[in-house]
């Protein structure tokens, strides 16, 4: 029996009684849990999934050959670049290092040469690499070598 002010269902009754409507979500969602969900805004439970809604990502070409920085996503006054994917390849033995406006955000990362990787594929699927506001991200070459890849990103 419910007590005044209780819903009346018990939890075994509740997931019988889910919403049986289609359920049309805005794009882009990003899946992150799945099973019984509650939700306090409409008191009632989902089942399959919670999301967690972000502005549509875009990808920009990593084409760069010249030592020192190299803007790969310029800064935007208010906005911070948040980076959910990257990857490339580079031509011959080089050092590559990440940069959040001037400041390194990673050591000098070997590549290239004998028993080094010559690329890297980063996923950042459920925590993307922020970016400080109004910092443009840059990659960082120790030599005058071709890095070719892709940047995939938003901005918020």
């Amino acid at each position: 029996m419910a007590r005044a002010g209780e819903d009346s269902l018990q939890p075994e009754e509740e997931e019988e009684e889910k919403v049986k409507e289609k359920i049309i979500l805005p794009v882009p969602v990003e899946i992150l849990e799945t099973g019984l969900i509650y939700n306090p805004n409409t008191n009632q439970w989902v089942t399959g999934w919670q999301a967690v809604f972000r502005p549509p990502a875009t990808s920009v070409a990593i084409n760069i050959n010249s030592a020192g920085l190299n803007e790969i996503l310029p800064a935007y006054q208010g906005f911070s670049a948040k980076i959910v994917s990257l990857f490339f390849t580079v031509e011959s033995e080089v050092d590559v290092t990440f940069y959040e406006g001037e400041l390194a955000i990673t050591g000098p990362m070997p590549f290239g040469g004998e028993g080094q990787p010559s690329g890297i594929v980063i996923p950042f699927p459920y925590s993307p690499l922020s970016i400080e506001r109004d910092k443009p991200f840059s990659i960082g070459l120790s030599a005058n070598v071709q890095v070719s890849g892709l940047v995939c990103y938003f901005y918020q």
